[in-house]
């Protein structure tokens, strides 16, 4: 079955992206992937985002973070572990679109955002559309260069139709 792919690299997708993603998978008749990438570079903006977010939303970064370093420190089954409920807490933030009808799923991986976009694009053959949720924030302020960069970077190497959403 084919599937639209809805990547950003952030905490979570922006709600404006994650609608678009939904009414697109509608349309097509097809399901959803969710892939968020938290880039280490980025790492002090998004502590800065955090202190200000949700408890689900610290609750997910902080159990992939401490997922990525167990697994780093070769602790793999404390890492799943708390990669499952990172997972689980993301979930939670993309309950309001179950009514949809359309089935999802979410990753949350570790690395550059471009380079894990296009790697899941390249190893998932299903995905018909790419969306690049652009929305990635600094202070308040949309992160255009950064958006930017890893939008040119997408579209150089990607193999499918890319759709850039800005929230």
């Amino acid at each position: 079955m084919e599937r639209v792919l809805l990547a950003g690299d952030g905490m979570k997708p922006s709600r404006k992206a994650l609608r678009f993603a939904v009414d697109l998978c509608k349309a097509l008749k097809v399901s959803l992937s969710v892939v968020q990438v938290i880039d280490y570079s980025q790492y002090g903006k998004y502590l800065k985002k955090l202190r200000n977010s949700s408890v689900r939303v610290r609750c997910l970064f902080e159990g992939s973070m401490m997922a990525a370093t167990f697994a780093e420190a070769g602790e793999h089954d404390t890492g799943s572990e708390l990669m499952a409920l990172a997972r689980k807490n993301a979930t939670d933030l993309l309950r309001e679109f179950e009514g949809s009808g359309i089935q999802y799923s979410l990753d949350v991986k570790f690395g550059e955002p471009s380079r894990e976009i296009v790697s899941y694009v390249s190893q998932h053959r299903e995905v018909a559309v790419a969306i690049y949720d652009a929305s990635a924030e600094d202070n308040g302020e949309p992160d255009r260069s950064f958006a930017k960069q890893t939008f040119k970077r997408i579209k150089e190497r990607v193999s499918v139709p890319l759709v850039v959403m800005h929230a």
